[in-house]
């Protein structure tokens, strides 16, 4: 009805034929992304779910096996001071994922800080990784609880709020000077904590069953993973950047509802992760994906020096290259003795 009212109609298949074309130039670069990501010191990773018509059809068949879940997971990965974002599609579980990724990770390195909520599905089978928690989750189950256990809610999560404070006033430093900040600031209030939750079963202030005894149970059984980053230097505190990232794929999921098929919902997630990795660059998704397709025989070439933080300076370069400043010498002055 939008396309009428502009008198400019563009049919489905058109639509389908151009977003493909844009995906053959993608290729290159996603996969050297997908490397860089796999070798980076941090990871974070989660899932929402997922409609493709394909595999719907294929449960009603009955047709497909055990497995019926449909996933968009996403992924996080700090490289070299860049952020890189991705978004895979299809019926693997995050944790499946993040699998096949770290499988380019260099043997040499040691393992990546994974930083995910406490879900198996989140956790690679095959591959070790340095795994934390998600205090911010940990948070968030004590403040619903606010209102049934005042007393009990408000010290846990002040001690939490200074905590979370102090991580802000970290963010400029290097990751060995925020572990030595936290391990002199943050791990005092999480020593107290740990011994506040542990008091209140003790003098049997809670019922070890009720909602705020689940909540306190999950931090004291994931206790070692919450507090990584008074650990290991450069493990995060919370998994919000991936959570915040995923509102793409959930909004998606709430205007078009579907993708229709696996490969077309694969091209989806990786155009979605161009998109978001030229965000977080400060980077304009529309001219990048428009200079890959312009140069898109150099981009085949030598994909790494067209990645949303550097495609700027290659075009440069090529413009550069192609014409030469007016004073420059004659080329038999360039040309050896």
């Amino acid at each position: 009805q939008f396309q009428r009212m502009l008198n400019f109609p563009l049919s489905d298949s058109t639509q389908w034929v151009l977003i493909e074309q844009l995906a053959g130039f993608c290729y290159a670069v996603f996969n050297v992304l997908k490397r860089m990501a796999a070798n980076g010191h941090v990871m974070h990773n989660d899932d929402t779910t997922l409609r493709i018509l394909e595999v719907i059809k294929q449960i009603k068949d009955g047709t497909i096996g055990d497995r019926t879940g449909m996933y968009t997971t996403g992924i996080i990965a700090g490289y070299e001071g860049h952020r890189i974002a991705l978004f895979l599609n299809g019926q693997q579980h995050s944790g499946e994922n993040v699998n096949d990724i770290l499988k380019y990770r260099a043997p040499e390195k040691e393992p990546i800080i994974q930083m995910c909520d406490a879900l198996s599905a989140n956790v690679p089978k095959e591959i070790k990784t340095i795994l934390s928690n998600c205090l911010s989750h940990g948070f968030r189950k004590f403040d619903e609880l606010r209102d049934y256990f005042p007393a009990e809610c408000i010290v846990i999560t002040r001690l939490l709020s200074r905590v979370f404070k102090y991580d802000q006033e970290t963010h400029s430093m290097r990751p060995d000077e925020r572990l030595a900040y936290h391990q002199a600031h943050s791990k005092p209030l999480m020593d107290e904590l740990e011994r506040y939750m542990a008091t209140l079963f003790i003098e049997r202030r809670i019922e070890p069953n009720s909602d705020l005894g689940v909540a306190i149970k999950y931090m004291q059984k994931h206790w070692a993973k919450l507090t990584r980053f008074l650990t290991v230097a450069g493990a995060p505190l919370d998994n919000n950047v991936v959570e915040r990232a995923l509102k793409i794929a959930i909004r998606n999921r709430k205007a078009a509802m579907f993708y229709r098929t696996t490969y077309s919902a694969g091209i989806g997630g990786m155009i979605t992760s161009l998109i978001y990795t030229c965000d977080l660059a400060k980077q304009n998704p529309h001219h990048y994906l428009t200079a890959l397709q312009e140069y898109h025989e150099n981009v085949v070439l030598k994909p790494e020096h067209w990645l949303p933080w550097n495609y700027q300076n290659t075009m440069a370069s090529l413009v550069n290259a192609s014409n030469p400043p007016a004073h420059a010498p004659p080329l038999d002055y360039l040309a050896p003795a």
